[in-house]
């Protein structure tokens, strides 16, 4: 599946920063957990004075449930990484297009002070955009044009 220049442009971003700040909020509780675990239980298991096949099974269990939860503590947080990572560059990357779009529309006459129509911006589809003049012009395409089509 490709992202298009229309789904950059519509794409809720809020839902993937509630994904990852709740990502944050699970890493944060499992490090409490396997605080918990390996302070509580895997302590009481190992000053435990068991003897015989079941006290070796049970310290056995005990490190293999806090290693567990260390895990699970670790990829949450990987988790909650990638995604808070995506979001901040997807929002850069979501509001620059923005702002390229809004410069074609409106025209930039502090690097271009030639009058231009505004250019249309759209998707061209297989992950290009397409930047053309709103008005048919035989002379072609002026300079602004080029340079907005080679600036997307």
């Amino acid at each position: 599946m490709t992202f298009t220049w229309t789904d950059l442009m519509t794409i809720d971003l809020a839902k993937l920063n509630e994904a990852a700040t709740e990502w944050k909020t699970a890493a944060e509780g499992l490090a409490k957990l396997h605080g918990t675990v390996r302070d509580g239980l895997v302590k009481k298991s190992e000053a435990a004075r068991w003897e015989g096949a079941n006290a070796t099974v049970t310290r056995e269990f005990v490190r293999s449930a806090a290693k567990e939860v260390d895990d699970l503590q670790r990829e949450a947080r990987s988790i909650h990484a990638v995604l808070a990572d995506a979001h901040a560059e997807l929002t850069r990357i979501q509001k620059r297009a923005k702002e390229l779009a809004d410069e074609a529309r409106q025209g930039d006459p502090a690097h271009h002070p030639e009058p231009d129509p505004g250019l249309l911006v759209s998707d061209a589809g297989g992950g290009r955009v397409r930047v053309e003049s709103s008005v048919c012009d035989a002379k072609g395409p002026s300079r602004r044009t080029e340079d907005m089509v080679n600036t997307m």
